[in-house]
């Protein structure tokens, strides 16, 4: 699967920090190749940020719950 980014998404490297952990997501070529590779198991505490690759905050993300997993996608 293939998804395209929304034009309001620029084309970077995005870090995903939750407490003292963090993620970088490559969306530098501008498309998702794997929705898997863009679902993040999160601690249940903690609030989940989202940034650019120069360290501005974008927004925070909304945590899902699947069974007893919880994750953001």
């Amino acid at each position: 699967i293939v998804l395209q980014l929304n034009d309001n998404y620029a084309k970077d490297i995005y870090i995903v920090r939750q407490n003292n952990k963090e993620i970088k997501i490559d969306l530098s070529l501008g498309f998702i190749t794997d929705t898997l590779a863009v679902t993040i198991g999160v601690e249940e505490t903690g609030i989940v940020y989202l940034y650019s690759s120069t360290g501005q905050l974008l927004k925070e993300l909304i945590v899902n719950s699947f069974n007893n997993f919880k994750m953001l996608s």
